[in-house]
């Protein structure tokens, strides 16, 4: 049904819209979450077909009600596909949309990225989604939630706000305790890990995940299988999907609880950890660095003091350049733990025996 007066069309029954241009939406519909790799087609012919119950298209905009499907095409390859209750577009003058608001049900998918949540709005102009309404979101093994969602193609990213959780497989942010020689060479034959490992979560303020990084701010929590974490930021180097993680900083008030399946325990405290990891031909590096009045207690109740404390989890030891104290309890060769400072560096050890008190 067409309108003149008011410039309105109507379409009731089984209603279809197909939108054609060069980028009509400047960057796409479906931007993916910075997991993966994301490459927009410029110059390529993009294509929007809408599908719903009713639709009504005015000057400068169109509303779709019911049933809602909408197909993004670059080309001839599928770069997506949303459902919804609700749909409304605006145009600007030139007839190329600038904002598309998705209501009810929202469900957005491309290959292995799912996103959902109650309301989604994306902005031609940035190329910026937000998705808001209890938003989560999946990209493989990967998943989160937040109270407000914003995914960008430029630069690729996805952050999570409010309330932000985060669960991946734990080999992505580091193994928390050292394994085997056996093992370290197993797993340097493979960047993988097994769908039946286990996972790790992360729950903060906000996160912001990009191609091959990711920071945590405000709060932040790590349950690990073999670690907790709390801290106030940490920013990962991620490898890739499924791959351990390069490096990781955890910064103010750093405090966490490490185990291994022997049962040993070490819990350390300090102001700043950075765990690096990398394999080359001289060996496998495998370290934590503990900064900022740092301590480490031993399941025996021994603690450690010095600044830095490094442990090589790969040789099982811990190294303290400079001077460190030592508090123990019974017997330290039960801690199965090496003190090894550099070599060249003065370094001066007190140990004083708290046998039968607190330490």
């Amino acid at each position: 049904m067409i309108d003149r007066t008011n410039k309105i069309f109507q379409a009731n029954g089984n209603a279809y819209l197909r939108i054609a241009g060069e980028n009509p939406g400047q960057h796409g519909f479906f931007p993916g979450p910075a997991s993966t790799n994301v490459n927009p087609s410029a110059g390529t012919n993009q294509i929007i077909e809408v599908k719903s119950e009713s639709y009504e298209i005015r000057t400068n905009s169109a509303v779709f009600r019911n049933h809602i499907l909408v197909k993004e095409r670059a080309g001839d390859q599928s770069e997506g596909t949303m459902t919804c209750g609700r749909v409304t577009v605006t145009f600007s003058g030139t007839s190329q949309f600038e904002v598309m608001t998705a209501e009810q049900a929202v469900v957005i998918e491309e290959e292995s990225k799912r996103f959902t949540a109650d309301r989604a709005v994306y902005t031609a102009t940035n190329g910026l989604l937000e998705l808001s309404g209890s938003p989560a979101w999946q990209d493989g093994a990967r998943q989160g939630r937040g109270d407000l969602l914003m995914i960008s193609s430029q630069p690729n990213q996805l952050m999570a706000r409010g309330n932000a959780s985060l669960r991946l497989p734990a080999q992505e942010l580091g193994a928390a305790v050292a394994s085997s020689p056996a093992e370290r060479a197993a797993e340097s034959r493979t960047s993988s890990m097994a769908a039946t490992n286990p996972f790790a979560e992360v729950f903060c303020n906000e996160y912001r995940l990009q191609t091959n990084s990711a920071r945590f701010e405000g709060g932040v929590r790590i349950a690990h299988p073999q670690m907790m974490l709390t801290c106030e930021t940490v920013t990962a180097s991620l490898a890739g999907t499924g791959q351990r993680a390069e490096a990781v900083f955890a910064e103010g008030s750093v405090a966490f609880d490490l185990s291994s399946e022997n049962g040993q325990k070490i819990h350390g405290t300090g102001q700043k950890a950075v765990y690096t990891y990398n394999v080359t031909a001289a060996g496998t590096n495998d370290l934590i660095e503990l900064t900022g009045n740092p301590i480490l207690t031993l399941t025996n109740g021994t603690s450690f003091h010095n600044d830095p404390i490094v442990m090589d989890r790969a040789n099982g030891k811990l190294r303290a350049p400079g001077r460190y104290i030592i508090h123990g309890v019974g017997d330290m060769g039960a801690t199965n733990v090496v003190l090894a400072p550099k070599s060249g560096t003065r370094s001066k050890k007190r140990v004083k025996s708290l046998a039968g008190s607190n330490p």
